[in-house]
């Protein structure tokens, strides 16, 4: 390859990487990934916030890439690590809906369902109002700004191309996922 395809190659590789993190999570966050929200907003914005942070990295050397299919490995490490931060906020905001669908099911409203716009299925009135109510509060605590913080940080700690996970992706998806359903009941124990 000539010198010149080969830098703008490089530093198009960079951007694609940078862009299957920011993008998976913003496919998978609680705010930005809700189905209310329309595709091409959500894909706007992380090509938006991609573009933002891919200038820092440019410099930056990517491990050698000899094949599609090495590449293709960096971009499913990238992807999961994105995966890995938007599911882990939401399903904490899913523990909260199930501390509101236990409400209903002791207050007897189990059967007064509404369709969610961010799920789009039929659930019960308090875990709508619990869901809402959370993500009220994590807007106003600023939780979206600390979203953006955690993915700058995340390329901070794992550049683009040196993303990797290990045997502990699974331990922390499980992981994850039994505080969701502690804080779900913790959440409704009150009640």
């Amino acid at each position: 390859m000539a010198p010149l395809e080969t830098f703008l190659v490089s530093r198009f590789m960079v951007f694609v990487l940078v862009l299957a993190r920011t993008g998976m999570l913003v496919m998978t966050a609680p705010i930005f990934g809700t189905l209310s929200m329309p595709r091409q907003v959500r894909v706007v914005l992380a090509v938006a916030i991609s573009l933002l942070i891919t200038p820092v990295f440019l410099d930056s050397s990517l491990p050698a890439i000899d094949s599609t299919a090495e590449f293709g490995r960096l971009l499913v490490n990238e992807l999961l690590v994105g995966m890995l931060l938007g599911l882990g906020i939401n399903i904490l905001f899913s523990g909260v809906q199930v501390a509101g669908q236990i409400v209903s099911q002791l207050s007897g409203m189990s059967l007064a369902n509404v369709t969610s716009p961010g799920f789009d299925e039929d659930i019960p009135v308090f875990a709508q109002f619990y869901y809402f109510l959370t993500v009220a509060v994590f807007v106003g605590v600023g939780g979206h700004r600390i979203v953006t913080r955690s993915l700058l940080e995340t390329f901070t700690v794992l550049p683009p191309g040196r993303a990797a996970l290990g045997n502990s992706f699974v331990e922390v998806v499980t992981g994850i996922m039994t505080q969701s359903f502690v804080l779900g009941v913790r959440a409704a124990a009150p009640l």
